[in-house]
């Protein structure tokens, strides 16, 4: 087991090396494009791409390797239950993507909440995410929040992300749970949910700028704190909307 854990360790290591000073995302996630791409694969553990007629599987190797990473921890801790669905990502030279004003320079990625009941999305419907998560402002009954959760502070470990865009129902209904949780991950997984509109059939995870490309325009950090509190879960709504930050 600990020779299996050391090659696979090796080799994202080497993976990552490999990458290295090769530049990949250019411009900002609105205006960008998308250069010496990296495929997310169609399945990996944990995880499935979903939406795969259009096409939009491309990223930056830092994003694919997470989403890899991440989808393959929490199938372990959760065997047996519905896999990781990778929607939209970006088109293999990034630039305009049709529902989306992000998602050009290879950093933004679409994924849909985990399921209580298990089901996945036919991964060659073409068509919207068939689920909403959110009725009345607050999650659905099928909305797993234990192990939506867990994604979510997985993503928190990961330095490079800075955003998670979420319905801004599942924001208040997570921040009443973990709010007083003072584990730093707890509160960074907090402080990456950025309340969003169209986000209650689908998370949208951003990272920041990767090593090698110089021309990738970084955005400024979201404000310190979880942002729990009602007044600025509704700024941070308004903001979102205002600056037009995600599309969908």
């Amino acid at each position: 087991m600990k020779t299996h854990i050391l090659i696979v360790i090796t080799s994202v290591i080497c993976a990552s090396l490999s990458y290295a000073g090769i530049e990949q995302s250019i411009r900002y996630y609105t205006n960008g494009n998308l250069v010496n791409p990296t495929t997310l694969p169609p399945e990996a553990p944990g995880l499935v791409k979903i939406r795969r007629t259009k096409d939009r599987t491309y990223s930056t190797h830092e994003l694919a390797t997470m989403i890899e990473t991440i989808a393959h921890e929490v199938a372990q801790k959760y065997p047996g239950r519905d896999r990781l669905q990778i929607g939209d990502v970006a088109n293999a030279k990034g630039g305009t993507i049709g529902q989306h004003k992000s998602h050009r320079n290879g950093l933004d990625a679409d994924i849909v909440y985990y399921r209580k009941n298990n089901k996945e999305q036919d991964p060659f419907w073409a068509g919207n995410y068939v689920e909403k998560f959110v009725k009345k402002g607050k999650p659905t009954e099928n909305f797993d929040a234990e192990r939506n959760w867990q994604l979510l502070t997985k993503l928190a470990s990961f330095p490079q992300v800075e955003r998670v865009f979420v319905d801004i129902g599942i924001k208040r209904a997570l921040c009443a749970i973990h709010v007083n949780n003072r584990d730093p991950i707890a509160q960074q997984a907090l402080r990456i949910m950025r309340p969003a509109s169209l986000h209650d059939d689908h998370m949208h995870v951003r990272i920041t700028c990767p090593p090698g490309s110089p021309r990738c325009v970084a955005q400024d950090p979201p404000a310190p704190g979880n942002g729990c509190g009602n007044n600025r879960m509704e700024l941070d709504l308004l903001q979102s909307i205002l600056e037009e930050e995600t599309g969908c």
